[in-house]
């Protein structure tokens, strides 16, 4: 193990907790604001085709979601068998569980591709999309499709990266693609005159070279642990292990992505021009939570070293400095949000209507932002413990058993645009309490990690 990645490993372990979250942590956010420029740019390029191909990559969003969800789902799991690995010192055993990673996500990638050309047809049909969006939504998920091999692919890669600690090597990658993202995506859209099309291309051909500048930096240039040939090949109990923890996350990714799609279906309903509204304010809105999302992502690599190492004091006292640090953030960035909204928005689209639905939508989704991105550094916790089905239980619990209720209670009420918003307050704030709660019994501290697979 090369020198720089002792010093990462032994930061992790016995640092400076503030020191760490930050080195660790700041990376990530920073990939993660680069890495919503993908579908800012997309936005904003193709809203100047117009409301309709905005509404078709608004329509688009939750469906590619639902197919990353899978590939993020075991990368969540893999992400705490590999960071104990590395508290442990256990390198050899890093590398397996990376390979099993990229196995397991590369032939469930063709599965989801030969479902998604089958089903994406019935899919539209079932949303009710119709006329020019399905024909719009139809030719820009086909070109989606055909790379999500790449797509999942892209995602292992970022996971171990980041389970290791290397979040700066994670960062270089996504900002190097996304360079090339920004400068394809205008032109393929106007020079090509590509118009919707081309955004989908740019994005897949920038996912490509993710992978290759992985491959170069990691063995060309030494930079990360590397993950050898020979552990590529299928080993059924690494693959079992990794679906025991990453099946939880997938079923709570997957939970996530489908009630997108019901809300999807309550947006249709309503208006083309209020799911145009919807879609970019969910586009901006997701701007918001990324500096807690990666202080949540760094936790989790944080937790898995320091438990792998026996180290359970630092674990509670990571989470306390994560969640202060977040609100601290969260009270910056939304109280500029706020103060600028009606410019945001503009930069966006010009269309009187799409502006008047996305200022309220925006409004509430601001303040419900708090609870969402402060539930990151908790669950951050559960994962890097391997409390993966605690995890996705809260998952469910926000979603179905609270968000879709109360929107369609609102509804009832008469409160139709808003009802959205209102209930994005009401789950989140109420999914952060029952989090509060759990980690205050520090029962998840006993780790399922050390329990389970210390024999391995």
């Amino acid at each position: 193990m090369s020198t720089d990645k002792s010093k990462t490993r032994e930061l992790i372990l016995n640092g400076n907790l503030y020191k760490v979250l930050f080195l660790i942590s700041f990376p990530i956010v920073v990939t993660n604001i680069i890495q919503a420029f993908y579908d800012l740019t997309d936005m904003f390029y193709v809203g100047k085709l117009g409301a309709m191909p905005l509404s078709a990559l608004s329509l688009a969003g939750p469906v590619n979601f639902f197919i990353m969800a899978i590939a993020m789902g075991m990368a969540t799991g893999s992400i705490s068998l590999i960071s104990k690995c590395i508290g442990e010192g256990n390198f050899s055993r890093f590398s397996r569980y990376a390979g099993q990673l990229i196995v397991l996500n590369f032939v469930l990638s063709l599965f989801v591709t030969i479902c998604a050309l089958f089903f994406i047809e019935h899919l539209l049909d079932l949303l009710g999309v119709k006329g020019e969006l399905k024909e719009l939504s139809r030719v820009y998920f086909y070109v989606t499709i055909f790379g999500i091999p790449i797509m999942f692919l892209s995602i292992s890669i970022t996971y171990i990266l980041n389970a290791q600690g290397e979040t700066i090597l994670s960062m270089i990658i996504v900002l190097f693609a996304n360079v090339v993202n920004f400068i394809l995506d205008p032109i393929l859209i106007f020079s090509f005159n590509m118009g919707i099309v081309g955004a989908a291309w740019a994005t897949l051909f920038s996912k490509l070279l993710t992978v290759v500048f992985y491959l170069f930096l990691t063995y060309r240039l030494n930079r990360g642990l590397k993950i050898y040939p020979k552990d590529l090949a299928p080993d059924i109990r690494s693959i079992k292990e990794i679906v025991n923890l990453g099946l939880p996350s997938t079923f709570g990714q997957i939970m996530v992505s489908l009630s997108f799609f019901i809300f999807n279906y309550i947006v249709i309903e309503i208006s083309p021009k209020f799911l145009a509204a919807y879609g970019l304010t969910n586009t901006i809105i997701s701007f918001l939570f990324l500096p807690a999302m990666g202080i949540g992502t760094g936790i989790i690599s944080i937790v898995g070293q320091n438990l792998g190492a026996k180290k359970i004091n630092r674990v509670g006292e990571v989470l306390k400095k994560g969640f202060f640090i977040s609100l601290a953030i969260l009270l910056i960035i939304n109280s500029i949000v706020i103060t600028n909204k009606q410019f945001i928005l503009k930069l966006f689209t010009n269309d009187l209507e799409v502006l008047n639905y996305a200022n309220n939508y925006l409004l509430l989704t601001t303040i419900g932002t708090f609870g969402y991105g402060l539930q990151q550094v908790f669950f951050g916790g559960l994962i890097g413990s391997g409390r993966t089905k605690i995890a996705m239980i809260i998952v469910f619990i926000r979603l179905w058993l609270i968000r879709i209720p109360v929107v369609f209670i609102f509804q009832y009420f008469g409160i139709i645009e808003d009802s959205l918003g209102y209930a994005f307050i009401i789950s989140n704030y109420l999914a952060i309490i029952i989090l509060v709660v759990f980690t205050c019994t520090r029962y998840w501290t006993k780790s399922v990690l050390i329990k389970k697979y210390n024999s391995n």
